[in-house]
């Protein structure tokens, strides 16, 4: 039996057995981790924050063979306002699901957890557009995980792009037209040249980004048709945008 401190993001929670609950978080330490909370059910339960989605908080942990159970929690920082707004929550639910489905268990990925603490954290407090976030926590996402993608050149060719841009599934990148191939879809100009600037710009820097909504939501589509094909995962909560 092993003790562990860890500061984690709670990403989900699932009903285990008849009074416990399978909660998902993603730590700075371990990244993924499952733990069982024991006996959280009843109404007086005082660490409910500790399954809650959206809570920043410390975890003390017992490890038990294959199994993390909850020791005791203290809360950092509630994110929950996320969920007061509708479009807000959206966008939080989509973070959360990415860095559940995008991530394996136990092994840390440190820039991706301050990334996600950073992005959820102006979700809740600031007046900020939560699509361009998104955008730009998606673009960070692919970056952390080695799948950098390049708005300057054709991953092929390496010449610069002229003319009609397509997005090659096959291999994650964008690729000219005369290099695409029929795992191609191409990629409107005004999408590009969105997600080219959001790229640019640091996560905190994104006020001045503005756009068509219908360019963002093509955006974000886009960038999930990626991380669908680069994960091999399907992204549930695309279906609200």
């Amino acid at each position: 039996m092993i003790e562990t401190k860890v500061k984690a993001i709670v990403l989900k929670n699932v009903d285990y057995k008849e009074k416990d609950k399978l909660v998902t978080i993603f730590s700075l330490e371990k990244g993924l981790v499952n733990v069982i909370v024991k006996n959280c059910k009843s109404s007086c339960y005082k660490l409910k924050f500790a399954y809650s989605a959206f809570s920043f908080a410390e975890f003390e942990l017992i490890s038990k063979g294959e199994f993390y159970f909850l020791k005791n929690a203290t809360l950092i920082d509630n994110l929950y306002d996320i969920c007061e707004d509708y479009g807000k929550f959206i966008v939080g639910n989509m973070m959360l699901e990415l860095l559940l489905k995008t991530n394996r268990p136990l092994q840390a990925n440190e820039i991706l957890f301050i990334n996600s603490l950073k992005g959820l954290n102006l979700l809740a407090n600031d007046n900020v557009n939560e699509k361009i976030l998104l955008l730009k926590f998606m673009l960070g996402l692919l970056k952390v995980n080695g799948f950098r993608l390049n708005f300057s050149r054709c991953n092929t060719c390496n010449m610069p792009y002229v003319n009609k841009i397509f997005l090659n599934l096959m291999m994650g990148e964008f690729e000219c037209g005369s290099c695409k191939s029929d795992y191609s879809v191409i990629v409107e100009k005004e999408v590009f040249s969105l997600l080219k600037k959001i790229n640019s710009l640091e996560i905190t820097n994104l006020d001045d980004v503005t756009e068509e909504d219908k360019v963002v939501i093509n955006a974000i589509n886009l960038l999930c048709l990626n991380i669908e094909h680069r994960f091999n995962i399907k992204i549930n909560s695309k279906s609200y945008f």
